[in-house]
């Protein structure tokens, strides 16, 4: 059921109900003194400001004051980087973060590097050339294989080392930026950016490695794994899936990395354990709990505060409608009740995000599914219209709040199977260590990872999807690894739907 099919059957119900009801919003909705269309409580709102000059809970703010709790000049890397990638402060940022004027050098954009060596190259040239770039971020190379890629590393030298230290700094804020002040609105500037910077350092690494350089490629390598920890702290659930997607490109190259440089055992076991010393990315249940929760609740009270023209705004429906069945509408609902429906829709998606079993979790989702199906009220025939008619407010509040639910609550499974999913890829490349260790002692890979225990792993980890034993096979000279991945099934190694690591992997399935 559609929003505008509930507003006509809840219009309906208005102008059966008594005029004094009716006569309780007195002009524009929100607007009443003293603010009483939403009470401010942990049931409702979580929290209890601030609060705007009409009594409404500012989110903005309160996100902001919590993102930015601990951190100073000192810790903050995304000081450093917005000067870098933003010096002409286009997202706003110099001011709440402290910058009177960048003092670093600005990074040099893959397009403006092809207009400075290259002016008015065709479209096509520069999506080749930036195709080039990129399957250059998978191998080892060396400046003489590609002269415009050796070009931009040298010109953005300083800004990626600077950048390379940024992200040795514990924390990193960037404030949160609205085009209306609400969270539904959200910038988020430096996303697109993190991915870009990611790249230029998978790149560099890749051609250091060529050269020779495995200790200049290992310290791009683990600034990709930082920068990654660093994106992953931010509010939203894009923040965090970015900061996986960035993760997982690294540990591509850590892979490529230990198969290509020339390590001695105890130089892999130590590579070994500077990954694995790393901190642990940022949950995703917490951004679901925190960020995507008050999304949530912003969005209620906005309708809440503005009528029906601000749900239309968020579902994309461009149809006008009068101002007198928005106050209509807002006049017949109890606002309280919709954000209480959505804090226990909340708090039952974190509950299932944070069940540690990638199986029990799936399942449980699963459930959650088929529940919230039956989330909005049915409108097929004319017994169920009448009777939303002539619900209480409490009843059509419950009913928005369902239909809210269904619009905003986020594909937290998509969330979770990724964060589990890079998981257990750092498992494999784990174990892909320990393999090329074990090769260069015994001039072969084991015929069973059980060979690997103890001296290179004190235990061999387990496929988390299918909690059980890796897939491997091994001839000595070249071995095949994989888990099922995300789709739970067991696709013999494909890559991009099993996760994969193997001596050969361009020649592995695809």
């Amino acid at each position: 059921m559609s929003f505008n099919d509930l507003a006509k059957a809840i219009l309906w119900s208005v102008f059966f109900m008594p005029a004094c009801v009716v006569a309780q919003e007195d002009g524009e909705p929100g607007k009443t003194k003293g603010q009483t269309v939403i009470r401010i409580s942990r049931e409702t709102t979580v929290i209890s400001g601030p609060l705007t000059e009409d009594g409404f809970v500012d989110y903005v703010a309160a996100a902001n004051a919590s993102i930015s709790q601990g951190v100073t000049r000192e810790n903050n890397g995304a000081i450093d980087f917005v000067q870098i990638m933003d010096p002409k402060d286009k997202w706003g940022f110099f001011k709440p973060l402290g910058i009177e004027t960048p003092t670093l050098p600005a990074f040099l954009t893959w397009q403006d590097h092809i207009n400075k060596i290259a002016p008015n190259t065709p479209v096509g040239m520069v999506n080749q050339l930036l195709v080039e770039r990129s399957e250059l971020q998978s191998r080892p190379w060396k400046s003489a294989d590609n002269a415009t890629s050796a070009l931009w590393l040298q010109a953005n030298q300083r800004p990626l080392d600077l950048l390379v230290e940024a992200t040795k700094k514990e924390r990193f804020y960037t404030p949160i930026a609205s085009v209306d002040q609400t969270l539904v609105a959200v910038l988020l500037p430096v996303v697109q950016q993190s991915r870009e910077v990611s790249r230029a350092l998978q790149l560099r690494a890749m051609r250091r490695l060529g050269e020779g350089d495995q200790v200049g490629a290992w310290s791009d390598l683990q600034a990709c794994h930082r920068l990654a920890r660093q994106i992953g702290q931010g509010f939203t659930l894009i923040e965090r899936l970015v900061g996986v997607a960035i993760e997982t490109v690294a540990f591509s190259a850590d892979i490529k990395f230990v198969q290509s440089a020339v390590l001695s055992p105890e130089e892999i076991k130590k590579y070994q354990l500077e990954i694995a010393n790393l901190p642990g990315l940022p949950h995703m249940a917490d951004a679901i709990d925190q960020g995507e929760r008050l999304m949530f609740l912003d969005c209620a009270q906005l309708v809440a505060k503005r009528g029906l023209t601000a749900l239309k705004g968020i579902t994309g429906d461009s149809s006008p409608t009068p101002p007198f069945v928005s106050r209509l509408l807002h006049s017949s609902i109890d606002w309280n009740e919709t954000m209480i429906v959505g804090n226990q829709w909340y708090d039952h998606c974190v509950a299932v995000s944070r069940i540690e079993s990638a199986v029990e979790r799936r399942e449980a989702a699963r459930k959650m599914d088929i529940e919230m199906q039956g989330l909005a009220p049915k409108m097929d025939n004319l017994a169920d219209a009448a009777k939303l008619f002539f619900a209480s407010k409490k009843t059509k509040g419950r009913a928005v709040g369902g239909i809210l639910v269904g619009l905003l609550l986020p594909a937290f499974s998509v969330g979770t199977i990724a964060e589990t999913r890079v998981v257990d890829y750092g498992q494999l490349v784990e174990i892909a260590f320990a393999l090329e260790a074990y090769k260069i002692k015994n001039e072969r890979y084991p015929a069973k990872l059980d060979e690997l225990t103890p001296n290179l792993l004190a235990k061999v980890p387990q496929d988390l999807f299918k909690e059980a034993p890796y897939f491997y096979d091994s001839d000595g000279k070249k071995y095949l690894l994989y888990g099922i991945g995300y789709n739970f099934e067991d696709d013999g190694g494909t890559r991009g739907l099993d996760n994969v690591v193997a001596s050969d992997l361009a020649n592995m399935p695809d």
